[in-house]
């Protein structure tokens, strides 16, 4: 009795353990917050009209070569072309193109500071395409074997939406799915744009003495149908 009571105690911690290391993983993954995203807009009934991932970091110059040969690493090929202003310089790799997906990425070296702006993106070439395990595992490498944890990641998603739905209500939707905590708004005629809080998200920026991690934008285009977007922490593309 006693040894099957042990047996009992010993799986159950075990299984406690395994549904607390899923969970691990889970907040842990590279494309999260695009998933839980899509996920709130897919609920709706909603296709996802396009999604980006950006990440951000900036270096010191001496830290560029080993930065270039990381870069080199994850597939990007070694030449690059240079554009040069007044101010600075720009280095971009050719865009790879794989699983209707695109990436990019860019250094922007300043002329008078000794800092290096680093700059990768990867977004949708096709209405609706992610293929997921791809995505989470490229993310995932690039973060590994180009950046640190300085890093700074944006993600977003749009959709397109029928003027027959109030813009207000989606915003109440979207609020309630990502569990997101009002902090500013701003509303103009055919154009809105929230911030908020999310704890979903471990990434946050001040704003008003409080944190954000998240913007939602609705935008009614020419065509009558209202374009809405979602952003973590900030929106940095167009809406």
């Amino acid at each position: 009795m006693i040894k099957n009571r042990s047996l009992a105690i010993i799986l159950l911690v075990v299984l406690i353990f395994t549904f607390h290391l899923k969970d691990v993983i889970a907040k842990d993954s590279a494309i999260n917050e695009l998933v839980e995203m899509i996920d709130a807009v897919e609920d709706e009934a909603l296709q996802v009209k396009t999604w980006q991932i950006m990440i951000r970091e900036q270096i010191n110059k001496k830290e560029m070569p080993d930065m270039m040969q990381a870069i080199n690493q994850i597939g990007f090929s070694s030449s690059y072309t240079t554009e040069t202003t007044k101010n600075a310089i720009k280095y971009k790799w050719n865009s790879r193109i794989e699983e209707n997906s695109n990436e990019s990425i860019i250094m922007v070296t300043s002329k008078e500071q000794d800092t290096v702006d680093v700059i990768y993106k990867i977004e949708s070439l096709e209405v609706g395409s992610l293929d997921q395990k791809y995505l989470e595992n490229r993310v995932q490498r690039v973060l590994e074997n180009v950046f640190s944890d300085d890093m700074t990641k944006f993600t977003c998603i749009s959709t397109e939406v029928d003027a027959i739905i109030d813009s207000d209500v989606l915003f109440d939707r979207m609020i309630e799915k990502l569990q997101v905590k009002e902090i500013d708004e701003m509303n103009e005629k055919d154009f809105i744009v929230m911030s908020g809080y999310t704890e979903k998200w471990e990434t946050a920026m001040p704003s008003l003495n409080k944190s954000m991690n998240i913007q939602l934008a609705a935008r009614k285009g020419l065509n009558g149908k209202l374009n809405f977007t979602i952003g973590t922490p900030i929106l940095t593309t167009e809406y």
